[in-house]
């Protein structure tokens, strides 16, 4: 492992770990798929992580759903688990606020930008009104959700 990306490791974990104290969880993971050779899956706290990203295999197919949902980025997503929430991570703060900064690679404007997610972050709470208090599933989901992924844009 090169020096920067152990450093990059290192604050990763410094920030997964500051962000579930911020939301008073059980746990938190993430997943980055294109840091390191097959990318790379982080799990901070006590308990066990969302279900979807056990392991960098369920965390990849977990990726490529996030990739291909209508749900917009930054939006907490249904997991297996009434305790945990996941969320897609934008790769730029123009993908969270639905824009691209380079227009001219779609044909027409009206075109979707078709990018996949930087990450998914993974969030397991003691209960499901613990999860609900932070995270909301329905059309209005509350701003904590698109904050966590703003705070974590890579």
């Amino acid at each position: 492992m090169t020096a920067f990306l152990q450093s990059s490791t290192e604050l990763l974990s410094i920030y997964l770990e500051g962000l579930r104290e911020a939301l008073n969880a059980d746990a938190a993971s993430i997943f980055l798929p294109a840091l390191g050779e097959s990318g790379t899956l982080m799990h901070r706290g006590d308990a066990d992580p969302a279900p979807e990203l056990r392991d960098e295999v369920a965390a990849a197919l977990l990726a490529l759903r996030v990739a291909g949902s209508k749900d917009p980025i930054g939006k907490a997503l249904q997991s297996e688990s009434p305790l945990c929430a996941l969320i897609g991570l934008p790769s730029s703060p123009y993908r969270l606020a639905g824009r691209t900064p380079n227009v001219s690679s779609r044909r027409r404007a009206s075109d979707p930008v078709q990018e996949p997610p930087a990450g998914v972050l993974g969030v397991r709470f003691s209960t499901p009104e613990a999860r609900d208090a932070i995270f909301d599933n329905d059309e209005n989901a509350r701003a904590p959700a698109a904050e966590c992924a703003r705070r974590i844009t890579v």
